[in-house]
C-alpha cells in the first residue's frame, strides 16, 4: 500500500466494535483509526482481498519456543 498524495480524513467507520475515523489515500486505500482510547491503526483496507486488521493491541501473548528439530543456527543460512 502506498499512498499518493496523502491522506484524507473521511468518514467514521468500526474495526470490529471500535469507532474508527477512516483516512483515504488518492489509490482509495483505506486506513482505519481508533477514536476511542489510544488512536491506533486498527484496519488497514487496500481493496478485495489486501486487508489486515489489528485488533488485540495491548492484550497478553503467551509465547512457546518452537521445538529443537524445527530451529537451525544461523551459520547454514550463509
Amino acid at each position: 500500500m502506498k499512498a499518493v498524495g496523502g491522506w484524507e480524513k473521511g468518514e467514521t467507520g468500526k474495526a470490529g466494535t471500535i469507532p474508527t475515523t477512516v483516512l483515504t489515500a488518492a489509490s482509495g486505500d483505506k486506513i482505519h483509526v481508533a477514536t476511542q482510547g489510544r488512536p491506533y491503526v486498527l484496519l488497514v483496507d487496500g481493496g478485495p482481498g489486501n486487508s489486515i486488521e489489528y485488533l488485540s493491541y495491548e492484550e497478553p501473548v503467551t509465547v512457546k519456543a518452537p521445538p529443537a528439530g524445527s530451529v537451525i543456527a544461523p551459520d547454514p543460512l550463509n
